[in-house]
């Protein structure tokens, strides 16, 4: 008897680290995940800074240039 419930100890344990295991795995994909969606944002926002700045400069000048920084950074 003793036997068994030394089996089925020694199974419960295998089975709890095999969860806690995949769990923390889990945990450090979404982690990555998060961190590429943060890097997509920020490359986004500067994109959209740039171009708006770039239209601002053509449309006028130097000021325009400031105007269309401001609302990229606004609205980027």
């Amino acid at each position: 008897m003793a036997k068994g419930l030394l089996g089925v100890g020694t199974l419960q344990k295998k089975q709890t680290l095999q969860g806690l295991t995949q769990a923390a795995g889990l945990e450090a994909q979404r982690d990555v995940m998060q961190q590429q969606i943060n890097q997509q944002r920020k490359a986004a926002k500067a994109q959209t800074t740039g171009t708006l700045t770039a239209i601002g400069a053509v449309v006028g000048g130097p000021v325009g240039a400031a105007i269309g920084f401001l609302a990229g950074r606004l609205f980027g």
